[in-house]
């Protein structure tokens, strides 16, 4: 069995709870407060057998203004994007700063319900499908479907889920070999269970019983899978992309939170230094602040554009400074807001992906080439440059792992290469080099070129 994440996305009160009990039969309005309001204040979860082979995992996100963060935690990790615009009013702040969000955090495919077609004027709602066909291109999007459709009255559902269906379909399967990765957005007790906590699964395959750890911004712990549920159904096994909740031994509630990442991973850390690649939605000026936003948790970044120029003009390399850490690796992406609310794109102001997750003691300005050359995945230009900023250290495999969009196995088979036509020496064990000795370092033997000077070194463990 497949499994795929869709999340909702729209402004307020455009039908997107109803909607998605139209489409699986399953109401997201849990909380009280939300059924006695009438609007989502909370993530909402449902699922839908898309088909015999494919289960759905829907995300239904908020759509008032002050719960957009809500949104992009919900967002991070889905796999289609269901836009929801009201064909009795079309386009609206929130519909534009959701899409914004998404287009961001990577998400490439949409699917565009233009709803409560059975209160809207025909061509009222036509106009509607124009005006977000037209938002959805200046976001590079343009191959959405959009289907006119009524919750209430049922007209244009069974398209909609046709429609979904063969979007889903065309979706290319995951890397099964990932690392373990769910950022947690809720934790709670169960009664003789103990600990659980919710989340989307975005990489890696997950079995009771197996070893984890729980990081924070200041903290780790170990745990185990005790107990893994996929909307309520108990499984021995499962594989990403999926809503999941698991029971975890080892851990109390109290000592943890929102935001947690759940990972095999032993490399995985929080980072305050972040090199990214940041596309901007309005000139971003040397210093200034904005909120960033990664999985299911925020920070507060200052930006320090790479180029020499005091303002970022629609996109380039740039190093966020976080006042508190958050749990990063290399490719992972985010949204920046600011504090207009009524911006073109709602607060949203730019985001993007991390390059370097945890960039080495060197200026900004001076790692642009490198920077450049990971981001474009040149693995020969990435390895020299990165040996090159680490000299005269010598640069462990493991200091790589997951701190790069690229594998730090690829730039280590790169080093080997580049070592046999000697523009790098690879070392088998452990070295810290100083420039112009050839002797014992520590415990390996540091080897100098002709001239006496060390030459510059990555290192790989046997």
């Amino acid at each position: 069995m497949r499994h795929v994440v869709i999340g909702t996305a729209g402004h307020v009160d455009h039908g997107k709870t109803s909607l998605v009990y139209a489409l699986t039969g399953h109401k997201t309005d849990r909380l009280p407060e939300e059924q006695r309001r009438g609007i989502t204040i909370e993530l909402g979860f449902a699922p839908w057998k898309v088909a015999d082979d494919v289960t759905a995992s829907i995300i239904d996100a908020p759509g008032h203004r002050r719960l957009v963060h809500h949104m992009i935690a919900g967002a991070s990790g889905i796999d289609l994007v269901l836009l929801v615009v009201a064909g009795d009013e079309g386009v609206m702040p929130q519909t534009r700063e959701h899409t914004a969000a998404c287009r961001l955090l990577g998400v490439r495919k949409a699917v565009v319900a233009v709803t409560k077609t059975d209160r809207a004027d025909p061509e009222i709602a036509e106009l509607a499908a124009a005006e977000t066909e037209a938002m959805l291109a200046d976001h590079g999007i343009t191959n959405a479907a959009t289907i006119l459709c009524s919750a209430h009255s049922g007209e244009g559902i069974d398209e909609l889920r046709a429609r979904v269906r063969q979007e889903v379909m065309d979706i290319p399967l995951p890397d099964r070999n990932r690392r373990v990765r769910l950022s947690v957005d809720r934790v709670f007790s169960v009664k003789g269970a103990g600990t659980v906590v919710t989340g989307t699964l975005v990489e890696g395959k997950l079995k009771v019983g197996q070893p984890l750890r729980v990081v924070g911004p200041h903290r780790s712990l170990d745990a185990t899978a005790r107990g893994l549920q996929v909307h309520g159904e108990e499984r021995d096994e499962v594989r990403a992309p999926t809503r999941l909740a698991i029971n975890l031994g080892g851990v109390h509630k109290d000592d943890l939170a929102r935001g947690d990442v759940l990972t095999d991973d032993p490399f995985a850390q929080p980072q305050r230094v972040l090199d990214v690649w940041l596309q901007s939605f309005e000139p971003l000026k040397r210093g200034s602040d904005a909120s960033i936003f990664v999985g299911t948790t925020r920070s507060t970044a200052k930006i320090q554009p790479v180029e020499k120029t005091n303002t970022l003009q629609d996109g380039g390399m740039a190093r966020l400074r976080l006042t508190e850490p958050l749990v990063v690796i290399g490719g992972d992406r985010f949204v920046l807001r600011g504090p207009r609310v009524d911006g073109p794109r709602g607060a949203v102001i730019g985001g993007g992906r991390v390059i370097d997750a945890c960039p080495p003691n060197v200026r900004a300005a001076k790692r642009e080439e490198v920077l450049l050359a990971i981001d474009a995945e040149d693995v020969e230009a990435s390895t020299l440059g990165l040996v090159s900023e680490a000299a005269p250290r010598a640069l462990h495999k493991n200091d790589l792992r997951s701190r790069l969009v690229l594998d730090a196995e690829v730039l280590a088979a790169e080093a080997k290469r580049l070592a046999k036509e000697k523009q790098i020496q690879v070392v088998e064990k452990n070295a810290w080099t100083t420039a112009g000795t050839g002797s014992e370092v520590g415990r390996a033997s540091v080897i100098t070129n002709s001239e006496t000077h060390v030459k510059k070194i990555i290192f790989h463990p046997k």
